[in-house]
């Protein structure tokens, strides 16, 4: 019994949360593809000028769009799913996807916010202010914000795993290794995820109440990791000047 409640209070205030995440959201899965999404989703550079099929050509640096590998794989993979009869582009299963990663997200978020030690009460308004933001509504409602939204997901996957090792009382590498593979799949996502070792800076002088030096030394796979995606996302500008536009 006292097991039952204890899983209770786990799990409730972020299945209630999700619940009104499903509520809301779930409205945005009937709009159309608006703005951009024609550039980077509908018919996107790499489908226009390369004419190879399989998923090998989204690898591949473009001088037209953002480098995000990964992302135009999953759009590439969805679209085959969402052409109708008449071999028109649905845009409801891309919207899917966006709900549902940031649903994911907000359960990662309440992960990230119990491992930190936050009182219940500040770990529930964390994750509703998260989960609610109105900018959110953008990267939730948009498809092509999609690339944010993945990005989140390896980013915040990327940190909780991190907290698992730092909060382990031996150091263990596989949280370590599976916390770096997730800063890179985040990368291949989107190339804001450059920003990331700097937060685990911060969560690890956090945790383990160490020196700004040591904390540093431990992530720098990651800083020199971050390093590379920025010269590269440099040398590849166009893309980065895209991504201001609304």
């Amino acid at each position: 019994m006292n097991s039952l409640i204890t899983t209770m209070k786990f799990t409730l205030p972020v299945l209630i949360v999700i619940f009104m995440g499903v509520l809301i959201y779930s409205p945005a899965a009937k709009y159309d593809f608006v703005w951009d999404d024609e550039v980077h989703i509908v018919k996107n550079a790499y489908d226009t000028d390369i004419a190879e099929q399989g998923l090998e050509k989204y690898w591949l640096p473009h001088p037209k769009l953002l480098y995000a590998p990964l992302t135009y794989s999953i759009w590439a993979l969805a679209k085959n799913f969402s052409l109708n009869e008449y071999g028109v582009l649905r845009p409801g299963i891309f919207h899917q996807l966006n709900i549902i990663f940031h649903l994911v997200n907000t359960i990662l978020i309440y992960l990230i916010l119990l491992r930190l030690k936050l009182s219940r009460t500040g770990v529930f308004f964390g994750i509703i202010i998260f989960c609610f933001h109105p900018l959110q509504v953008e990267a939730v409602c948009w498809t092509s914000a999609f690339r944010t939204v993945f990005c989140g997901f390896w980013s915040f996957l990327s940190v909780y795993l991190y907290l698992l090792y730092l909060q382990c009382r031996r150091a263990n590498l596989i949280y370590y290794l599976s916390a770096f593979l997730c800063f890179g799949a985040a990368l291949l996502s989107k190339p804001l995820a450059v920003i990331l070792p700097l937060f685990l800076i911060f969560i690890s002088r956090h945790i383990r109440k160490e020196s700004f030096l040591s904390a540093l030394t431990r992530l720098i796979p990651f800083l020199i990791v971050s390093a590379i995606a920025i010269i590269f996302t440099m040398n590849n500008g166009e893309p980065v000047l895209n991504e201001i536009k609304p």
